[in-house]
């Protein structure tokens, strides 16, 4: 594994909101205390667990500039941003730059998916041409509805501040295709682990890093995840993504796409981090997704003690 701005663990941070869908900042400067001290490598801010579609620009740019204060240098901060064109996009690189961000992460445009090779590698060369800083493409067909092609990613793998690719489509052989074919192109080139169900396979394989949701709420189990991976401990790593899937699976309570980041709030009100609202709409957890949110956090404090 190198050593790179894509190395090791980097939480994607929910962003705290208050009842008005205005945003909390002593929450956020408490959530990146949590995880700072619990060995996150490094913070994603604007990404999809922190719901930046439904911010307007002016507060996205806000809570980028307010997390690169409130990490202040302790950790690098990633800044997501995508947007639905090229010309939005290269507004927000400029604010993440203003800002102070260390990393650019860059998905596909979303609302009209992209669906030649063409047209994407046009579009993340006009980005890359654009930014001071290091750009991390970012593959999450889910939501851009599309899939940046590996032909492509090896063609701006050739682009000096192109210095990596954040996979979060849940696909297992494209995964390690991508960690087989852009690892062996050029050794400072992150690879990282996007979706919690491929951790195992990730890091086992060679990739730099994972951007794990769950992270928010329980660091610590992913920093000593990435430390079994580097000290090539497979069975403690093979237990700790095994806890990782059980607790996912345990709180799949419903079809929202907004399900996963409503738990980890939720683990995080029980932890006395952030009040546990989501933007509307969402489906809120139950009593039942309640209680098994709260044998997560029990969980997690037993095995895990500061």
């Amino acid at each position: 594994m190198a050593t790179n701005p894509g190395s090791g663990i980097i939480p994607p941070l929910v962003t705290p909101i208050n009842a008005d869908e205005s945003v909390n900042y002593e929450q956020l400067g408490r959530i990146i205390d949590h995880v700072v001290d619990g060995g996150a490598n490094a913070v994603f801010v604007a990404g999809s667990t922190g719901e930046f579609p439904r911010f307007a620009h002016e507060t996205r740019d806000r809570i980028v500039a307010e997390t690169v204060r409130l990490a202040a240098r302790r950790v690098p901060v990633f800044a997501g941003v995508g947007d639905a064109g090229l010309a939005l996009v290269k507004r927000n690189i400029a604010a993440a730059e203003k800002a102070g961000a260390d990393v650019l992460v860059v998905p596909l445009p979303y609302y009209y998916p992209v669906r030649t090779d063409g047209e994407a590698h046009a579009f993340f060369k006009a980005v890359a041409a654009a930014a001071s800083l290091p750009v991390m493409l970012y593959n999450i067909p889910g939501t851009c509805g599309a899939s940046i092609g590996l032909d492509v990613a090896e063609r701006l793998a050739d682009i000096d501040n192109v210095v990596g690719i954040k996979d979060s489509g849940g696909d297992l052989p494209r995964l390690l295709e991508t960690i087989r074919r852009l690892k062996g192109r050029r050794k400072d080139f992150a690879v990282v682990v996007g979706a919690e169900e491929l951790c195992y396979e990730g890091l086992k394989n060679g990739a730099d890093g994972v951007v794990p949701s769950m992270a928010n709420p329980f660091p610590r189990l992913f920093a000593e995840m990435y430390r079994a991976a580097l000290s090539h401990d497979d069975g403690r790593l093979r237990e700790l993504c095994d806890l990782v899937d059980a607790m996912n699976h345990e709180n799949n309570f419903s079809d929202s796409w907004l399900t996963a980041i409503v738990w980890r709030k939720k683990a995080m009100a029980h932890m006395g981090l952030c009040d546990g609202r989501c933007t509307e709409p969402y489906v809120p957890a139950d009593a039942k997704a309640d209680a098994n949110v709260m044998k997560c956090v029990e969980r997690y404090r037993r095995l895990f003690p500061k």
